[in-house]
This record gives C-alpha cells, structure tokens and sequence, in this order.
C-alpha cells in the first residue's frame, strides 16, 4: 500500500520578503503584495463538463468562480491569484483535465515561482504528457525549493535514465538510498542501471533488494529474470518471468495523494479503485468499486469492475454473481461474458465457460482474448472446425502468436484436411521462419501424413536435423519425428536403432509410459514399414491446458467489447 507522508509545515514556510504579508488561513504560504509588474497569463481553456456528475461539475464550477472574481478584482495579490489558479489546477487535474490543468498551473508558477507546488505538479504533468524536457526543467526548478524532496529527485533520476543520462541518474537514485535506504524505487532504478551497463550480478543484489523492500512490486520480477538469464541462471529467471506483473515500485508521492482527496461523486472512486487494481490491492479496489455500484444499481458497467475486482481479490463466488447480474442488465455485453468465462475455467466449469467465451465472440468477432479461449476450449472438447476458425480470428490480429497458428494446423489435421494443414505451416514459416515448434510440425506432417501428395521424406528429414543442430538435446516427441523421417526416406535400420536407444533410455528412467508409445513405431519401422499416423487421437497436443487465465478490466475494452449497456 502507497504509504502517505504527512508534511510538516515548515516544509512549506519560505523565507519572508520584505512588503510580504501571510494569507489568512493559509499560514504556510507567503504572499506577495500587488505589484504593477504582474507576469503574462495565458487564457485557461474551459473544458466540457457535461460529462461529469452534478456534484462534480459544481465543485470545479465553484473554483472557476472564484478564479474569475478574483481576476476583475485589480487590487488582489499575486499570491492570492496563484493560489486561485493553482487550486483550480489541481480539480482540473483530479479529474483529467490536463490541457486545462497545465495552463492553470503555468499561471500559477508565473505568479509564485518560489511555490514548490506548481513546479511539482506541472513536472508531473510533462512527464505524463512525454514532454520530459519541460518536466526535467519544473523537476529541477521544484527541487531549488526542497533538494530532498524524494519524490521530486526520483522522478528526475527516472526522466535522466530514459534520455540516457545513466551517470546523473545514478547520482540521484543514490542520494535517495542515503536518504531511505529501503527505497524500493530507488533500489530498482540502479538495478536498470547496472542492468543497462550488463553488470548483471549488481542488477540482480539491486533487484532483489528492492522486493524485498516492496514485494508487490511485479514488474520487477522481469528485469530480475534478464538479469538472472544473462548470468545463465535459467532456473531463478523463469522463476521471476512467471511472477512479472504491471505493478510498479511505489513512490510515496504526497501532492499527488492529495489530489484524491479532492474528488467527489462515483468517479473518485472510478479512480481510487483503478489505482488500487494497478497496484494489486484487489480488495481495496474491490471496495470502491463496490460502493461505485450501490450508488447506481442499474449500471452493469460498474459491476463488471465490482466483479474483476473480487475475481482478482480470490472472491470467485460473489464475483460470478456479480457478472450474472450483470449480464441481466447487458446481455450482449462481450467483456462481462469474457470474464465470467474465465472465473467458470478457473473453477473447473469448462463446459459453462465455453458458453460464454462464444458468447463474447458472438458479441465481437474480433475479441482476440475471446476467440483464443474459446479455440482452445473447443479443441479440448473435440469441436475441431469451431476451433480452426477460432484459432484463425487470433492469426488474423496477432500474425506473430505461434501458438495460434500451431493449434490451426491441429485442428486441420483432426479435421484430416491434410493439404490445407501443410500449405498453413508452410505460411506460418515464411512468417516466423526460425520457430522450432512449426519446424517441428511440418517435418512430422511431411514423414508421416496418411496422403501421399502431402508427404515430403527428405524435407522432413532436413527439418527434423535443422532442429537438432539448433537444439542439440532432442525431446521425446522430436526424436519420435526423426524416426518418422528417416523411415519415410528408407533408412529404416537408422529409425529402428534410434527408437530402441531411445526406448532402452525411457525404461532406464521408469518412463514406460513414453516407451510404450515407441513400441508400436518399432515393430513398422522393423517390418521395413512407414507410420502413416502423424499425430496420435489422444496426443496431448490435442488438449491445451489453458495458460495464463487474465481477467481483463473494463478499461481495455473496445466500444464493441462493453456492448450495449441497456
């Protein structure tokens, strides 16, 4: 959990100037006297407010009035000004105004370029924005006024690595562990350092380190792999790439907090519980989300976040009733079908979710996240054309996803269209030529399909030693494919002394149940015999066992995906 920082007050007294006087109610802040040499301040854009909740649109039309009473009125200050224009702001930012946010904040600065605040929260901004020149120039000017400001300093030391300035983001990250030294953010910033200077073993003690600060922190977990990799350590590597998550290293960051405290209606808690769900504190989230839905039980949309957020917090029960009574109210609505789909997969109930993923594609053809799971759950069930086409729709937006296209050609060859399985491999080689797993297809296809015109002996013979010399170490079903190859080409002496090595290996390390699977290869292959059985009906590539089952929020989806809310 973001831990919030109280500031004490003295942070924020500057040191008074002459002809200054202190703001009534705001004993903190210096402010200047009118002066005749008021700055040049840009026009505040007004944004459409239309979109927002009473109660909203009434808070930040409060702020606008003040800001606009105050600016007719020729005797107020410059500080009072800045405040007015900070303070309108900071609304216009709670609530995603940025372009409004901006101006009002540059104003602000103009008028007191001593408050830290508006340096800050324009730097903010800018770095949102991907202006980091400008952000980097606010940063530096906000940290004039408090060089400690671990925020501030880790926000610059961010903005120095992405332009490649590696020494000065160093020197910063450093200053903020002499400062904390269990600072995860800074900890993990000179791990990409290290990680970037290939000194993988100080990338490694940095990365682990900062986990160990902030264990939540899963985006950590990928550089920590590559760095683990590099050292050849594969073991610990794929260990922390299956725990990469989105969750960053969290910076305690005060000003921004306070923002939150500002928002008012359903939509603050829209927010607060996006910003628990990024962080990974599902039942917070789950509890925003929650009360954002019992201000308005008739918005199916708000269940559907009620709803991911429980599935993620481990609630599956109450997180499934959520979706169903969503789906009352938005029965088309493909993104509430999707995810019901997968908390039903998670729990076992495949024929249930299988409904509700062809439900979703029904909903959007194009539901890439849909048709994939509904292609492997079809293959599973032995709905082989409804899979193939499935499998298609996933190629179609993801020309890369090898996967996809190996389970097509599967499909095809339960389907027994030979032809159509080998042209499919052949395109997905040209498309992805170095992939061992459509290498390794085609060559068991070309040794072994039961039409002739389909076969190829010795180019499954040359795929089947490609992937040898690529290798090395061939598994049990790449071993099972070179015999077929060979056998196919007339080397049946090579094929049979190869599966009896083989055999006599698997029986050495109790596999018999592998063993088993050669014996019948065996006695063709000795018989001076071809196998004309490529794949087996009960081979396991047959039956996908479903991957990662990600929930998607309702955040990601398309117009399509939400479906018609009434």
């Amino acid at each position: 959990m973001m831990i919030v920082l109280l500031l004490e007050s003295t942070f924020w007294i500057a040191e008074a100037h002459e002809n200054d006087t202190v703001l009534s109610g705001s004993p903190s802040l210096t402010v200047s006297q009118p002066s005749s040499a008021q700055p040049q301040l840009a026009p505040v854009p007004h944004p459409n407010l239309e979109r927002l909740e009473p109660l909203v649109r009434r808070q930040i039309q409060s702020a606008q009035n003040e800001l606009n009473t105050l600016t007719k009125n020729k005797l107020a200050a410059a500080g009072q000004l800045a405040i007015a224009y900070g303070e309108l702001g900071k609304l216009y930012q709670a609530y995603d105004f940025v372009e409004a946010a901006l101006v009002c904040y540059e104003n602000a600065q103009a008028l007191a370029p001593e408050d830290y605040r508006w340096n800050y929260y324009l730097a903010h901004l800018y770095q949102g924005e991907g202006r980091l020149d400008k952000a980097s120039d606010y940063l530096k000017r906000a940290l004039e006024k408090r060089p400690d400001d671990t925020a501030a300093v880790l926000k610059l030391a961010a903005i120095c690595f992405d332009q490649n300035d590696s020494g000065v983001a160093e020197t910063l990250f450093q200053r903020v562990a002499k400062l904390n030294g269990r600072s995860a953010p800074a900890l993990a910033g000179l791990g990409r350092i290290e990680l970037s200077r290939k000194q993988f073993d100080r990338a490694v003690r940095y990365f682990e380190a900062a986990l160990e600060v902030d264990p939540g922190a899963s985006s950590l977990h990928y550089p920590l792999a590559m760095a683990y990799r590099n050292l050849g350590d594969a073991q610990k590597a794929q260990i922390h790439l299956s725990k990469t998550g989105q969750v960053k290293a969290q910076i305690p960051d005060p000003l921004i907090e306070e923002l939150q405290g500002l928002k008012k209606g359903r939509l603050p808690l829209w927010f607060q519980g996006n910003e628990a769900m990024q962080a990974g504190r599902f039942a917070e989230a789950a509890e925003a989300y929650r009360q954002m839905s019992d201000s308005d039980p008739s918005d199916p949309m708000a269940r559907m976040y009620y709803g991911t957020a429980l599935a993620q917090a481990g609630n599956t029960n109450e997180a499934i009733q959520q979706f169903v009574q969503a789906l009352r109210q938005a029965p088309q609505n493909a993104g509430l079908h999707y995810n019901l789909g997968i908390v039903l997969l998670q729990r076992g109930s495949e024929v249930e979710s299988l409904k509700h993923f062809q439900a979703a594609v029904d909903s959007d053809p194009s539901f890439k996240q849909a048709n994939f799971q509904l292609a492997n759950l079809s293959m599973r069930h032995g709905r082989f054309a409804d899979s193939e086409q499935s499998y298609a729709r996933v190629i179609q937006q993801e020309p890369a996803n090898s996967f996809a296209r190996l389970m097509q050609v599967m499909a095809l060859v339960r389907l027994k269209r030979y032809p159509e399985a080998r042209r499919l491999l052949d395109d997905g080689l040209k498309a992805l030529p170095n992939d061992p797993d459509l290498t390794h297809a085609l060559a068991r296809l070309l040794a072994a399909c039961p039409l002739k015109s389909v076969r190829d002996g010795r180019r499954a013979l040359e795929l089947s030693q490609k992937l040898l010399k690529a290798e090395k170490n061939l598994d049990f079903e790449r071993v099972q494919t070179l015999s077929m190859a060979m056998a196919e080409v007339g080397q049946f002496d090579q094929a049979t002394q190869l599966l009896r090595s083989v055999t006599a290996k698997l029986k050495q390390l109790q596999r018999s149940d592998l063993s088993r699977l050669l014996e019948g290869q065996l006695v063709l292959f000795e018989q001076g015999k071809a196998s004309r059985v490529p794949w087996r009906d009960d081979d396991p590539v047959f039956f996908p066992v479903p991957g990662s089952l990600m929930l998607i929020t309702p955040q990601q989806l398309s117009p399509m995906q939400a479906g018609a809310a009434n």
